[in-house]
């Protein structure tokens, strides 16, 4: 989304240099719509959003910028609306209060608006063919989401609408979530938007009215018929499609020759700018406004503890559980089931869907059944104390790659720490005919930043040295972790005829974006295992 935000902001200080702005002013202007609103995050992403924006401007500023538009003006206009609603469905909403604007205003060149619309739509049509089998778009056909195992509901886009939708409102403009609360500086956009809707000039006027009745019904169907606030991203970016459209109408050469004027639209920027950064940072982390308002209803303790696997977050759990939590903004630890088993200090909250069964190997120690969507409420890290007393709780250290007999070999007392964020408490290691088991458990000492990873290798080593099979992963969601968490790991390994007696395995953790080990207090980046 990077070029189309260029090629946005672009246009925009274009327009401001026509419309009379100084070049600091119009520069100034441009970084502030840039990096003061949701463009900032989701042109660091790969999202329809920045491109439907642009678009949806493009054909605003074409027929603001021409009172007396020509066929050309009329196509170009009426290709970009059109594109702008195949990217997004709700951009639908500009291109029919564009058209009504050119039908009212221009009624004898109408046709040439829809003739620019022609191209985009019938290709729009013929992929529709082709992926849902017919003419509508795939998010509006309700059968494209129901499948085995989705997690959306079988309505358009797979939206429903909120359970309380005044408050859903509430916090989708200026709440939890509310986009004016992230970017306050949209405020400056929505006056100047207001103000021109008396404008002498009527292409203005027009156009503004036609802009104004566009946003109206775009919002109504997200408050209507939505209830999860663009998902797990950061503020509502379903909304970012009117925010440059809004700002055409703040180019004005006076916005910031009143030194009053000055200081509020300075004070809304910064608030902007500073909001839109974290967002930029991580595009797909949910965050709070750092100023908003608050709805004064009872709110769920800071220390709800939520575990899931199986669900992309409490979004997405059904209805009547997710109401009883409270609050949609409940951090969870994430995992799968089919691997990796977490439990916090304390009580928790557990919801595990039965795509994600529990790995019999997790599940009978700890009393769980293995499949099954089902809720648990407990504190289950007595039953993972009592199951830790059957795990190995010694590994050994070397300076040989594989010792041999009457090599250096040092035997170690578990736990081990690895750096200062994970320690390994103990292990079981399993063999049969095919395969090898191990299951681990750690703890977490500190808490890691949300998109932090982490893997776990084990090694089948050969005498020799060579790495017989291997297992790298983890099968939780690092960076939701929280310090104390344990959490037990199930790696497999396929077994290869060259296994003898002597083999030995290889433990240790490394950072995948990085590839570095973490080390071990004595230095070493890895513990042998029998």
């Amino acid at each position: 989304s990077t070029l189309p935000a260029a090629a946005l902001l672009t246009l925009i200080y274009q327009l401001a240099h026509r419309q009379g702005m100084p070049p600091l002013s119009g520069l100034a202007f441009v970084l502030v719509l840039g990096l003061g609103t949701a463009i900032f995050p989701y042109s660091t992403a790969l999202t329809n959003h920045v491109p439907t924006a642009a678009l949806v401007t493009a054909a605003a500023a074409l027929l603001l910028t021409h009172p007396q538009p020509g066929r050309e003006t009329l196509v170009a206009a009426g290709c970009c609306a059109t594109l702008a609603a195949t990217l997004d469905n709700s951009a639908a909403a500009f291109t029919i209060g564009l058209f009504l604007y050119v039908a009212a205003r221009y009624r004898q060149k109408v046709a040439w608006f829809i003739v620019g619309g022609l191209a985009p739509a019938a290709l729009a049509l013929y992929l529709n063919v082709q992926i849902s089998g017919t003419l509508l778009f795939p998010q509006m056909a309700p059968h494209a989401f129901d499948y085995p195992g989705s997690a959306f509901a079988d309505t358009v886009a797979g939206n429903q609408r909120a359970d309380n939708v005044p408050l859903y409102a509430f916090h989708l403009f200026v709440g939890d979530h509310g986009v004016l609360a992230f970017y306050p500086i949209l405020l400056w956009y929505i006056g100047a938007l207001l103000k021109t809707l008396g404008d002498l000039d009527a292409t203005r006027r027009w156009l503004a009215w036609a802009v104004a009745g566009s946003i109206v019904l775009y919002l109504l169907y997200f408050v209507l018929y939505t209830n999860n606030y663009g998902g797990y991203a950061y503020s509502p970016r379903w909304l970012l499609t009117p925010v440059p459209v809004l700002a055409l109408f703040a180019l004005h050469p006076a916005a910031g020759r009143s030194s009053r004027r000055l200081l509020i639209l300075a004070g809304l920027a910064a608030v902007s700018v500073f909001n839109a950064y974290q967002g930029a940072l991580n595009p797909w982390q949910p965050a709070w406004p750092i100023l908003r308002l608050e709805y004064a209803a009872p709110r769920p303790p800071d220390d709800l503890t939520v575990l899931m696997s199986g669900y992309s977050n409490v979004a997405d759990l059904p209805d009547d559980v997710r109401k009883s939590l409270g609050a949609n903004n409940v951090r969870p630890r994430q995992f799968d089931a089919q691997y990796s088993f977490v439990i916090p200090a304390g009580a928790g909250w557990w919801f595990i869907h039965e795509t994600t069964p529990v790995a019999v190997e997790l599940a009978a120690p700890l009393g769980m059944i293995t499949s099954g969507t089902y809720t648990l409420h407990a504190d289950l890290r007595p039953a993972a104390q009592r199951w830790l007393a059957f795990f190995q709780a010694e590994a050994y250290q070397s300076v040989e790659l594989v010792p041999r007999p009457g090599q250096s070999l040092t035997t170690v007392a578990l736990p081990v720490a690895f750096g200062e964020e994970l320690t390994f408490l103990g292990y079981q290691w399993q063999t049969d005919e095919d395969q090898g088991m191990l299951l681990t458990v750690w703890r977490l000492e500190r808490t890691p930043a949300w998109g932090d990873q982490r893997t776990v290798f084990v090694h089948w080593l050969a005498e020799d040295g060579r790495i017989l099979s291997q297992n790298d992963g983890l099968a939780v969601l690092y960076g939701s972790l929280q310090a104390g968490d344990l959490f037990f790991q199930k790696q497999t390994l396929s077994r290869p005829p060259e296994v003898t007696p002597a083999a030995w395995l290889q433990l240790g953790v490394y950072d995948p974006t990085t590839g570095v080990r973490l080390s071990t207090a004595g230095g070493d980046d890895r513990l042998l295992l029998r």
